[in-house]
């Protein structure tokens, strides 16, 4: 199965900790069939950059890695106001569409900023126990009636200061973006808390308000 993912730095957001937020996100997914997870701005070039790459990959299910780092820390302390988005649209189109009322966006926009993106999560998945020590694919394969473990998986991310891309092999990219990777021969992945199940178009661009 050709897999591919985005890494995701994930932490306690506002005054929500890890387990608050992946409650509220099955709650909507169980209500909408969907929901929208923020993270920080990325330009429409990046977004249709990595859909063009996952499209050439081909691959049949895109996933997010969600970190189990101890030390991710809560960006969005109380001093700073969150924001509920209110719009979304697909980077490859200019419609913007209303988010559904049974989805919450809080997103930390920033200051002068309106805009975030997100990613499109159709199913929450929490690996077994030992996977995150392993962080490997594997025990999502369907043909696999359970998870083995196995040496911790390598894999290449996509560095988007290229035009059309270039996988990396070697030095990890910060922990504190989001990247596309896919398994290869590069570095070791690190331990994951949860993963996120994408629908198409996996990405999207969200804002506070109408532009």
């Amino acid at each position: 199965m050709k897999t591919v993912a985005f890494w995701h730095c994930f932490g306690p957001y506002g005054k929500e900790t890890r387990a608050e937020i992946l409650d509220r996100k099955r709650e909507e997914i169980a209500r909408n069939k969907w929901t929208l997870w923020s993270f920080s701005h990325r330009p429409d070039t990046t977004l249709v950059l990595w859909l063009s790459q996952i499209k050439s990959i081909g691959a049949k299910r895109v996933f997010v890695l969600c970190s189990a780092s101890k030390n991710a820390k809560n960006r969005v302390n109380g001093k700073k106001e969150l924001l509920n988005a209110r719009k979304y649209r697909n980077p490859l189109e200019q419609k913007w569409n209303s988010i559904p009322a049974e989805i919450k966006v809080p997103h930390f926009f920033g200051s002068g900023s309106s805009t975030g993106s997100a990613y499109k999560v159709k199913d929450i998945l929490l690996p077994p126990a030992d996977a995150a020590t392993d962080g490997g694919f594997k025990w999502l394969e369907p043909e696999l009636p359970t998870w083995r473990p196995r040496p911790a998986v390598k894999f290449q991310w996509l560095s988007v200061k290229h035009k059309d891309g270039k996988w990396k092999k070697h030095k990890k990219p910060s922990q504190l973006r989001e990247y596309l990777v896919k398994e290869g021969k590069g570095v070791t992945l690190q331990s994951i808390h949860a993963i996120l199940e994408l629908q198409y178009p996996y990405v999207v661009q969200i804002c506070k308000m109408k532009p």
